[in-house]
């Protein structure tokens, strides 16, 4: 859950996320217009690119960020961990 500025408006979106435990010689591929590419990322430079770069639409991140703190990447012993998860789990 999130809240977004929306042409001036609050805007309050709910994710539903699963997850699906793929092959590691899995690659997909885009067939409906929508995606151009998809490209696999180590956890580091996810990492890095969630916290530094605006590569990823706000709601893509808030998935990612939620699958990185359930999944161990993110503990509580981060700095500002706390209100990260509470913002996105409001």
């Amino acid at each position: 859950t999130y809240n977004a500025n929306y042409q001036g408006c609050c805007k309050r979106d709910v994710l539903f996320c699963y997850d699906l435990e793929l092959p590691v010689d899995f690659e997909p591929v885009p067939d409906d217009g929508e995606v151009e590419c998809f490209e696999r990322y180590d956890i580091d430079r996810l990492m890095n690119c969630i916290s530094n770069t605006e590569e990823f639409k706000t709601n893509c991140a808030v998935v990612i960020i939620d699958w990185l703190v359930r999944h161990g990447y993110l503990s509580p012993e981060e700095p500002g961990y706390a209100p990260l998860v509470k913002s996105i789990r409001q």
